[in-house]
């Protein structure tokens, strides 16, 4: 029994024929016994942190305290404890320790105390190749710079790695031996495998991720009470659409909104709808992952088998059932992307704020303030395969300059299994332009039927027209 819960019960337990004085010369002696009958020291530095924070040494805090306390932070804890009698070595030796039982926490576990150290061990263990100013764009002041440089890591261990078809060979050194004077088997040495070592250090950047994220959100415009700052938002929005695209969790219709702030001469109530449509998508995004994770998680249950499940998530009827058990894991948020609902409220908050600033009558232009009329950007887009190798992430044409149908026009004739007809379609501003009276300039005329005709070359290879090859349009 510890030395509190016993002090308690012989303070109040009821003692025939024992006067106060004598109860509590009694309590004194055995307050001393337990203070000193700990001779190895350290046994006295655990029980002094015990006593120090309260912390029950049979629970998993102390361990945590362990943990997470640093080398440094431990060397100050025992530089002024005399009566305890513990000498350097042992604090040296206790401190061995704490790395040793960090080492196997980290073999085994997931955790974001000292990220970065962590992430610098696996580069100097090989287990990727770090760009050069990596570690110190982590560690500095700019946090936009720093998740940047954490996701062109991501997506390329993704791409190169991960997904790659490429097969690599693993690095087996283990060597079996006996002890030479008692003939103990052993072994020595590891075995690694390329991808399995990259999911790791994948893994382990999610944690580094997460940590900016929540940083960057927190000290944003919309949570910190300041005027909203557009532009600090749009690179919010847009590192929270690069992460998606490295999880897979994005499709064509988030890129296409995101795409939307780029649009000439926003205004703040465009603006708005952009962060409506996000919620829409937000949530099917939301449906897709839950469905991918219940996915993934019966697979394994049925791998493993319902007996190796905590009893808290096995249901009284159908015990087995994998069903039913990834469910609960569902429902208890076990290993939901945290990102997703940083995102989610994000979204909320901008709302809340450009609702109450729409409702002051203030529809100001937010973003890319210009010209309107004086905006470039091309003014036909061909409905056709995209030539070379295009990005698993961009767009094919911008959502604000060809409009939703011309956009999925072209993206379905990029996708395999669809027929689309070939053929052009005009950008909405050039719409807009021509519904405003413009054709019936003269000038504006020639201008509009010279690209015309180039952009009909273009699309036929100079065909059109010609009677040696003709080509219907």
């Amino acid at each position: 029994m510890g030395k509190k819960p016993f002090l308690d019960f012989a303070a109040s337990a009821g003692l025939p024929n024992v006067s106060d004085a004598q109860r509590a010369d009694a309590l004194g002696c055995f307050e001393e016994y337990f203070d000193t009958r700990f001779p190895a020291e350290m046994t006295k530095m655990l029980h002094f942190i015990k006593n120090m924070f309260d912390i029950d040494t049979s629970k998993t805090k102390i361990w945590k305290f362990l943990y997470d306390i640093s080398d440094e932070e431990f060397r100050k804890m025992f530089e002024n404890v005399r009566f305890l009698d513990i000498s350097r070595v042992n604090i040296e030796k206790f401190i061995t320790f704490l790395h040793v039982y960090r080492m196997i926490f980290d073999k085994y576990n997931f955790s974001e105390v000292r990220d970065i150290e962590k992430l610098e061990a696996y580069a100097r263990e090989g287990l990727f190749a770090p760009p050069g100013d990596l570690f110190d764009m982590l560690r500095g002041d700019d946090a936009y710079a720093a998740l940047g440089a954490l996701l062109d890591l991501q997506y390329s261990l993704k791409r190169d790695i991960l997904l790659s078809g490429e097969v690599f060979e693993p690095l087996d050194t283990i060597e079996f031996k006996r002890h030479i004077a008692f003939g103990i088997p052993s072994m020595y040495g590891s075995y690694k495998e390329k991808k399995f070592d990259t999911l790791k250090v994948f893994f382990h950047c999610n944690l580094i991720r997460e940590r900016f994220f929540e940083a960057l959100v927190e000290g944003c415009s919309a949570f910190s009470g300041r005027a909203l700052d557009f532009e600090e938002t749009r690179r919010v929005m847009r590192l929270f659409g690069r992460t998606f695209e490295i999880d897979g969790l994005s499709n064509h219709e988030m890129r296409s909104v995101l795409s939307l702030m780029d649009t000439p001469g926003l205004r703040m109530s465009q603006f708005r709808d952009v962060v409506t449509s996000l919620f829409t998508i937000h949530g099917e995004v939301s449906d897709h992952f839950n469905e991918m994770y219940k996915y993934v998680c019966t697979a394994i249950i049925n791998n493993i088998g319902a007996g190796r499940i905590v009893e808290d998530y096995l249901p009284s009827e159908s015990r087995g059932s994998a069903d039913v058990i990834a469910d609960r894991f569902l429902r208890s948020q076990i290993m939901l992307s945290p990102l997703l609902q940083l995102f989610d409220n994000m979204l909320i908050r901008l709302r809340e704020c450009m609702d109450l600033a729409l409702e002051r009558g203030d529809d100001s232009v937010c973003l890319n303030a210009c010209d309107v009329r004086r905006a470039k950007g091309d003014i036909f887009f061909a409905i056709g395969k995209h030539p070379g190798r295009h990005s698993d992430s961009g767009l094919f044409v911008p959502l604000w300059l060809a409009g939703g149908k011309a956009q999925g026009l072209v993206i379905a004739a990029n996708m395999d299994g669809i027929s689309v007809p070939e053929g052009i379609v005009i950008s909405a501003e050039l719409y807009k332009r021509l519904r405003e009276g413009d054709v019936r300039n003269p000038r504006f005329q020639r201008k509009i039927i010279f690209s015309l005709r180039q952009y009909v070359d273009r699309l036929t290879d100079g065909r059109f027209g010609n009677p040696a090859n003709p080509v219907l349009l």
